[in-house]
C-alpha cells in the first residue's frame, strides 16, 4: 500500500471515477481492487522517473479507461449477489406480461380483444430481449444468462397458472399455446438464456491470455 500522505491531482482523479464504475460489485472485492490499481498506478509513475502530473498521466493512460478497466475487473470477479438477484427478479417479473393469452369466441369484439392481447405480448417479448442483451452487454455473460433463464422460467410458470387455473375451471381465459403458436413460445423461451449469454460473451470477450500483470 502506498504513503497515505503521496497524493496526485491526476491519480486521484482515475481512481474516483475507477471507483464508480466498480459499482454494484461485492465490497470486499471492489476495496481489494481499488487497492491494487492504486498501487499499481504509483508504481507505474515512479518508474517513469518520478510522481509528476506528466508521468501519471502517462501511467493513467496505459490503463486505459476507467470504464474499460473496470469492466475487466467484474467480468473476472463478478457482481454482488443482491445486485444479480435484483436483475433475475426484475427480469421474472417483467416475463410474466409476455405471456400470448386469448378469450375463446369468434365475434368481432372478441377478435379485437385477443389481438390487444397479442400486440401486448409482443411488445413486452421485444422488452425482454431488448433487457436481457443490455444486461448481457453491460454486466457480463453470467448476469446474462441468470436473467434469461429467469425470463424463460417466468413465462413457462405464468403458462402452467393460466392454463392449469384460470383455462381449465373459468373455461374463459387461455394461453394461446397451441399449434405453430405454443412451438413459436417454446423457441422464443429457450432462446433468452442464450441471448444473454452470447450478449455478454460477445462485449467482454478478452484476448488471449489476458491478464491483469501483463497490463501492468
Amino acid at each position: 500500500m502506498n504513503d497515505p500522505h503521496i497524493t496526485n491531482r491526476v491519480a486521484q482523479d482515475y481512481l474516483s471515477k475507477f471507483r464508480k464504475a466498480l459499482r454494484f460489485m461485492s465490497k470486499k472485492n471492489k476495496n481489494n481492487i481499488l487497492n491494487e490499481i492504486e498501487s499499481h498506478l504509483f508504481d507505474k509513475a515512479e518508474s517513469l522517473g518520478e510522481l509528476s502530473d506528466d508521468n501519471f498521466h502517462r501511467a493513467t493512460a496505459d490503463f486505459g479507461p476507467p470504464k474499460e478497466l473496470a469492466k475487466h475487473y467484474k467480468e473476472l470477479y463478478g457482481y454482488s449477489k443482491l445486485f444479480i438477484l435484483g436483475l433475475i427478479i426484475t427480469g421474472f417479473i417483467v416475463a410474466l406480461f409476455s405471456v400470448p393469452i386469448s378469450v375463446p369466441g369468434f365475434n368481432k369484439d372478441l377478435i379485437a380483444l385477443n389481438n390487444v392481447c397479442l400486440s401486448l405480448s409482443t411488445i413486452f417479448t421485444l422488452v425482454i430481449f431488448i433487457f436481457i442483451i443490455y444486461i448481457g452487454k453491460e454486466f457480463g455473460k453470467w448476469p446474462g444468462l441468470y436473467v434469461g433463464f429467469a425470463c424463460m422460467f417466468s413465462r413457462f410458470v405464468a403458462v402452467s397458472i393460466l392454463i392449469g387455473i384460470i383455462g381449465a375451471e373459468a373455461g374463459e381465459v387461455s394461453v394461446t399455446a397451441g399449434g405453430g403458436v405454443g412451438f413459436l413460445f417454446g423457441m422464443v423461451n429457450i432462446m433468452m438464456p442464450i441471448v444473454g449469454y452470447l450478449a455478454g460473451r460477445t462485449t467482454f470477450k478478452f484476448k488471449k491470455g489476458f491478464a491483469l500483470e501483463e497490463k501492468f
